[in-house]
């Protein structure tokens, strides 16, 4: 199946190729030019690309790392970090698909309306930090930072659902923006994410048990228990002076830390949410949910087999269909979507992070570089910036246009586009979407349309009115709260400042294509009569050991539809609004 599917044409924007000084190329941990900031020689990235392309440890060993002449503000014995797994996306698969036979589309490009409106949504997300994420509701009080912000971006072209923006094709526009509001800001695309409160409630609840509820936040595992509190870091951000941002450029691994508080408490405002993506084992997330899940009687799905009573199905689920099964694949498809994700990362786009674009931004004079030029006048003159200035100022006693960033270090060394923890979740995600009873409720706070949040110092869960995009009054489901916990992940690393939002929504259809792919192989060699559900909800016997009729297996993707036809299976991606997205997958 995987030999005999499609051979995808991977396509990168353009910037690359047409930019002589790499300025919108990912260069980190090569030696840069203290005066702009870019790469110190050109031949020297080229050689990293080159390194790229073989994969082999000798030729990376050969490639320049850390500063020409010392650091600036570290001192020059300081620690390097090297470049990470880069070579990881040239493996191949014995089973399923190999890392290179799945795609994305290229990322915006410099100088578009999208890349402004993506940059400005960062500075955006590092100016509010530290408000808390209960202020992201329908009915939240009035705020003054968040509203400012609101304003600033709706007035940008990309979010303006009044302006046509530029050079964005169909694939932009499936991620673009409009009518932005305390409900929708910085949330994902999928259905449900724009239900309820910020955060799914799979990040807030746990386990019933002897001692504690579900409001407590305490997992059940095992004999253990995990408690949903996050660590509570100061209100520190970093790389806000030129010096700082070009030690890191060069490789620097800083021996400086966020501030630990000393407290726990439920994730409560943006910086809690990244200092949760900042360590966490990648797909921790996911396998917690999946032990709320169960826990709380919120079932696997009723078609699947064993899930009838003991007198009734003389077995039950223990290494097929149970939790065991479930927890086996989420790390399956973690260690697949990671693999087909750096190969995207550094063998197809090598984007730059947000903290190389805001340093451009912030050298646009000197550099100019039209489209560098372009956006920085776009940016500069916004509240947005006003009030970066004020942050730099403020940690650094310099105004600048350079992002603070929540990790001392910036971003992890390798390239912007696609991002790893949202391809994570859209794997992982669709797994356990797969196998959950996804329809029903979510109705842990009482009924499905009372949601938990956390207090305004998140040291215990309050309840809330569930209300949709709309202003009405609305219900969760287990699929919206699922789709939500892969946004909160994915959008938490933007939180950070190192992605962009594109990195998250492609990423995400990233994933979900590597799970579909794991899915449709597993259910070949899986030796148990099926009951298989349609999209929708249509039940069908199949008759047959490993289900070969891969339309109607039970896949709830993340954002696609499973269409049954007579003909080869056509998975498509389900938008936001507009016209059915274009067929991606089309096995024989």
């Amino acid at each position: 199946m995987s030999a005999a599917g499609d051979k995808p044409t991977h396509r990168p924007n353009g910037d690359e190729r047409a930019d002589t000084d790499y300025a919108m190329s990912f260069t980190k941990g090569l030696p840069h030019n203290y005066v702009s900031g870019l790469v110190r020689l050109k031949a020297h990235f080229e050689q990293f690309v080159g390194a790229i392309e073989t994969g082999a440890s000798n030729d990376f060993r050969e490639v320049p790392l850390g500063p020409h002449r010392g650091f600036r503000a570290a001192p020059d014995e300081s620690p390097l970090r090297g470049w990470e797994t880069p070579a990881a996306g040239l493996c191949f698969n014995l089973s399923g698909h190999d890392p290179q036979s799945i795609t994305m589309p290229p990322a915006p490009r410099a100088g578009s309306d999208e890349l402004i409106g993506e940059m400005a949504e960062v500075y955006a997300l590092a100016v509010l930090r530290d408000e808390p994420l209960t202020d992201l509701r329908q009915d939240a009080a009035a705020s003054t930072p968040r509203d400012r912000m609101l304003e600033e971006l709706g007035a940008l072209r990309w979010f303006n659902a009044d302006a046509s923006p530029s050079g964005a094709g169909a694939e932009a526009m499936y991620r673009r923006r409009t009518g932005l509001s305390p409900q929708t800001v910085f949330r994902g695309l999928a259905p449900g994410n724009s239900v309820g409160p910020y955060l799914s409630q799979l990040l807030l609840v746990g386990s019933p048990s002897a001692t504690n509820e579900p409001f407590d936040g305490m997992i059940e595992y095992g004999a253990q228990t995990i408690d949903q509190r996050v660590r509570q870091v100061g209100p520190t951000d970093f790389m806000t002076s030129w010096d700082e941002w070009f030690d890191v450029a060069n490789a620097l691994s800083p021996s400086t830390r966020a501030p630990d508080t000393g407290n726990r408490r439920f994730i409560t405002t943006g910086r809690d949410l990244a200092n949760y993506v900042h360590n966490d084992a990648l797909y921790q997330a996911y396998f917690n949910a999946c032990l709320v899940m169960l826990s709380n009687g919120i079932s696997l799905d009723p078609s699947l087999p064993y899930q009838q009573d003991d007198a009734v199905d003389h077995q039950q689920g223990f290494v097929l269909y149970a939790v065991q099964h479930v927890l086996s694949l989420l790390g399956e498809v973690c260690d697949r979507a990671l693999k087909t994700v750096l190969f995207q990362k550094f063998n197809v786009h090598r984007r730059l992070r947000p903290e190389a674009l805001a340093a451009r931004i912030e050298k646009s004079s000197l550099l100019d570089i039209s489209e560098i030029t372009h956006m920085a006048r776009e940016l500069n003159d916004t509240g947005i910036a006003e009030e970066i200035r004020r942050m730099t100022g403020a940690a650094s006693g310099t105004e600048s246009m350079l992002l603070p960033m929540a990790f001392p270090e910036g971003s992890p060394m390798h390239p912007s586009y696609g991002a790893g923890h949202a391809a994570v979740a859209g794997a992982c995600v669709t797994i356990l979407k797969t196998l959950f009873d996804h329809t029903r409720p979510f109705d842990l706070a009482g009924d499905a349309a009372t949601a938990f949040v956390p207090t305004r110092d998140g040291a215990r869960l309050a309840t809330v009115e569930v209300y949709d995009e709309l202003g009405n009054r609305s219900a969760m489901t287990v699929e919206g709260e699922l789709n939500k916990l892969a946004a909160n992940i994915s959008i938490g690393r933007n939180w950070a400042g190192v992605h962009y939002f594109s990195d998250y929504w492609e990423s995400l259809l990233l994933g979900e294509q590597v799970a579909i792919q794991l899915l449709r192989e597993h259910m070949l060699t899986v030796l148990s009569h099926r009951t298989c559900v349609y999209h929708d909800s249509t039940a069908v016997d199949c008759g047959c050991s490993g289900c070969g009729r891969l339309g109607a297996c039970p896949m709830r993707p993340l954002f696609t539809l499973i269409l049954p036809h007579s003909g080869p299976t056509h998975i498509q991606r389900w938008p936001r609004c507009g016209p059915t997205r274009r067929s991606v997958l089309s096995p024989s």
